[in-house]
Order: C-alpha cells, then sequence, then structure tokens
C-alpha cells in the first residue's frame, strides 16, 4: 500500500508523469474484491486511500508540490468508495489495519498506516448507517 502511494507522488514530484483524472489508477473489480491486488491488478481502496492521503501529506508540507494530484486522487478514492459494497469497504479497512499492524508501533510508517485504517473504518462504519449492503 505504502510502495503504490510514494511511487505515484515520487513520480508527480519529480515530474516523471503527468496525470489527469482519468489516467489515475481505478480500483479493482471483480473476484476478491477491491480490497486484494496483485502486481497487475489495479490499486485497491486501501492503496487508494493511501496514495491520497500520501499525496495530501505532500502537498501540504511542499510548497513546489502541486494540489492537483492529491485532487485527482481524492476523486478516484471518493468513486472507488461509491462503488464498493459494505463487505467491499470492510474487506478494504481490514488490509488497512493489517499493513498498519506490520509496521513498528510509532514509526511515521505506522502514523501513516494509521491514518489509511481510519479513514477506511470511517468510510464502513458510514456505510453500515446507510444500510448498503
Amino acid at each position: 500500500m505504502a510502495g503504490f502511494a510514494t511511487e505515484v507522488a515520487e513520480a508527480y514530484r519529480e515530474g516523471d508523469v503527468f496525470l489527469d483524472a482519468g489516467q489515475l489508477p481505478s480500483p479493482r473489480s471483480g473476484p476478491g474484491g477491491p480490497a486484494r491486488m496483485t502486481d497487475t491488478d489495479d490499486p485497491s481502496i486501501d492503496s487508494l486511500a493511501a496514495a491520497w492521503l500520501e499525496l495530501e501529506r505532500r502537498s501540504a508540507s511542499d510548497p513546489t508540490f502541486s494540489i492537483e494530484p492529491a485532487r485527482e486522487a481524492s476523486y478516484r478514492f471518493e468513486a472507488a468508495i461509491l462503488g464498493a459494497t459494505q463487505e467491499e469497504l470492510r474487506l478494504a479497512w481490514e488490509a488497512a489495519r493489517q499493513t498498519q499492524a506490520g509496521n513498528e508501533i510509532g514509526s511515521e510508517e505506522w502514523v501513516h498506516a494509521r491514518s489509511v485504517s481510519e479513514l477506511l473504518r470511517v468510510e464502513y462504519e458510514a456505510s453500515r448507517a446507510d444500510g448498503r449492503e
């Protein structure tokens, strides 16, 4: 998850790519749900969340880093959330929690993974309140 976010953010920062909304990766659909991915699949919901939050952090801390990549990533994340079932959101939250658990408590990576986990927890809880299936 962090690898995807870092890759997207680094590409923007270094000017290697220029992405518009239509070129950002979309969440994977099909068997296995959006919380699972391989090297050849599109990013999962948790990867999209991590990428968006990483780009937001970078644009907030680096005045030379454009807000546009974060804005486009937020659109892609929103589309993934709106199109996800309650179960897909639960799986994305669980995947984010596993990523968080794989990092040393209190480390920068853990803090970033925690922000993704909490974002997805809120989205999952909201889907339950909505009665989404």
